[in-house]
């Protein structure tokens, strides 16, 4: 168990964690609704397996690779580092757009910093979750 701890699988920290991602959601939501009003908002089209495996299976799957274990191998370069090196990766594995390698690049690193101070994946794992749901339904 202490195993899978330092990869971020644990409730320690879980309210402090919850607490960092509803103010990255909040901020997200406003940044992904501007730009949406910028560049139009697409109809809404859910299609819900891809909903389902979107939120169940890719996003705890991404934050326990890019954050749990990445971000946590690479603290022996620095907390700053990690979180940019991480950050980084993450973002280019979302290559479809510039605006989705910026966005995904920005909010990496917000979920990154969370980490380095709260180290559960829960709060990550819910505000990427929710993010991500609502920029590729309403947006790209």
């Amino acid at each position: 168990m202490a195993e899978l701890r330092k990869f971020g699988i644990t409730t320690k920290d879980m309210t402090h964690s919850l607490r960092h991602a509803a103010i990255i959601t909040a901020v997200g939501f406003v940044v992904v609704t501007l730009i949406g009003n910028l560049i139009g908002f697409k109809a809404l089209h859910i299609d819900s397996s891809w909903l389902v495996f979107y939120i169940l299976i890719s996003v705890p799957l991404q934050e326990l690779v890019f954050r749990g274990i990445i971000q946590t191998k690479l603290y022996r370069l620095g907390a700053i580092t990690a979180i940019a090196a991480s950050s980084v990766l993450y973002a280019a594995i979302h290559f479809q757009s510039l605006l989705l390698i910026i966005l995904t690049l920005t909010a990496g690193a917000a979920w990154g910093y969370s980490f380095s101070k709260r180290p559960t994946l829960i709060g990550p794992v819910v505000s990427h979750a929710l993010l991500g749901a609502y920029l590729f339904l309403f947006v790209l």
